[in-house]
């Protein structure tokens, strides 16, 4: 399922802008942006569930 795509711009005046344009034309872009973004949100995840699962209390069990 498709969303709205967004264009990514470069400052070509800028020289690692403009390096960076010409290493985006030679990638498959949207592939390696997803790919990217999954491994930050894997990570996001990762990092929630590891605090939901912690006790607040230092490890003791409130009675």
């Amino acid at each position: 399922m498709a969303t709205e795509r967004k264009a990514v711009t470069f400052n070509i005046d800028d020289p690692l802008e403009k390096a960076c344009w010409e290493y985006a034309k030679t990638i498959n872009f949207s592939k390696w942006a997803k790919d990217r973004l999954k491994q930050v949100v894997l990570s996001l995840q990762a990092q929630r569930a590891h605090k939901e699962n912690r006790p607040e209390s230092g490890g003791q069990i409130k009675a």
